[in-house]
């Protein structure tokens, strides 16, 4: 299995790849999968990429299949003071700088090209679905503890983040309270708690409109129903719920990721999106950003779970306070996905790969 080595100490991640497309100036997409659910599940993406001049590279995060597992301690780490928690957050960072690096130098990936219609060519996007934001999001807040030679490299392919059907824990909130959470049940044990989690997060729902109006918003997400179409895990046999799904007993990244203090949490959305330098940068104090042509744009299927909704709807109102306030580092777009569930990319490849071609 396909591997590239992301720290010291020796962990690796597993990957698959499209493979490049017949022309020079393509654009790499590294896909980032959610909680559960590992990269296979965006496998049928593949055979459409090229058509985009797209190469599509699918990486499982740590504790997924193929992937280094954490050791106790470090998984220890995630439940410790706020102080430990941080570097934690900062190793997940390295990880995926030196992932995208190394990817870029192994394959010898095209860099980033202005064309004579002022477009780009060329370059690498970074996609995290879901949960995937809340590791993968820190590559960009903490860009200033990069390497030179991986800061050097990532400003000349590094194009576009792309925030696919974040959770609210990406921006440090908490979820929504009037929205049913099967992981915050309680009264479920941890087994119910998953077979819980297919049915409302693969189903389609009525779909709601963001708008500047919060007390008619919340009205709206709240009343969110259920749409009467066959739920995404129904649609996949035996056989391939279960090439997509990791059922293992020991805690994943992800479920960690949920004791992580949710204030750190969003000090890494106010650095990544807003602030964009970082102390420890090459020239302290200085006002220039990191990599300041990678622009972020939000995928938001209209017919998500209502956590999505309720995320990207905040993130908005924030990316708008704080353009008003002249504080914006860097482009910031919501874009929706109109008529799709939190698993377009499943249910519609063809469509997904044309737009995130689209976007970046």
């Amino acid at each position: 299995m396909p591997t590239a080595p992301v720290n010291k100490d020796g962990a690796a991640l597993y990957y698959e790849d499209s493979g490049a497309p017949s022309s020079s100036d393509y654009v790499t997409i590294i896909m980032l999968h959610g909680a559960v659910f590992h990269g296979a599940v965006f496998r049928r993406l593949f055979p459409y990429a090229g058509a985009s001049n797209l190469r599509i590279v699918l990486i499982n995060s740590r504790d997924y299949p193929g992937s280094s597992w954490y050791t106790d301690a470090e998984i220890e780490k995630f439940r410790g003071p706020p102080e430990v928690q941080a570097s934690t957050l900062v190793a997940h960072a390295l990880e995926f700088q030196t992932f995208i690096a190394w990817f870029i130098d192994t394959h010898n990936t095209p860099p980033i090209a202005a064309n004579e219609d002022g477009s780009l060519s060329g370059g690498v996007a970074f996609l995290a679905w879901s949960a995937g934001n809340m590791q993968s999001l820190s590559l960009l807040a903490h860009a200033d503890k990069a390497s030179e030679k991986v800061r050097l490299l990532l400003e000349a392919h590094l194009r576009a983040f792309i925030m696919y059907a974040p959770s609210p824990g990406v921006i440090g909130a908490q979820t929504h309270p009037g929205v049913y959470n099967p992981f915050g049940d309680e009264t479920l044990a941890p087994a119910e708690q998953l077979a819980a989690f297919f049915p409302c997060v693969c189903a389609h729902y009525t779909d709601t409109e963001l708008t500047p109006d919060a007390e008619a918003f919340e009205a709206a997400l709240v009343a969110r129903k259920k749409l009467d179409i066959m739920p995404t895990y129904e649609r996949m046999s035996p056989e391939e719920l279960e090439n997509v799904v990791d059922r293992r007993e020991r805690p994943q990244t992800h479920v960690p990721l949920g004791f992580i203090d949710l204030t750190l949490h969003q000090d890494i959305a106010r650095r990544a999106l807003y602030d964009c330098c970082g102390e420890g940068s090459a020239s302290p104090g200085a006002s220039e950003p990191i990599w300041p042509r990678v622009r972020v744009c939000v995928l938001l299927p209209s017919r998500d779970v209502g956590h999505v909704v309720w995320a990207v709807e905040l993130l908005r109102r924030q990316y708008e306070e704080a353009r008003k306030a002249g504080k914006i580092g860097r482009t910031v777009d919501v874009v929706r996905i109109d008529g799709a569930n939190h698993f377009v990319h499943w249910e519609e490849p063809e469509r997904f790969v044309k737009l995130v071609a689209s976007v970046v």
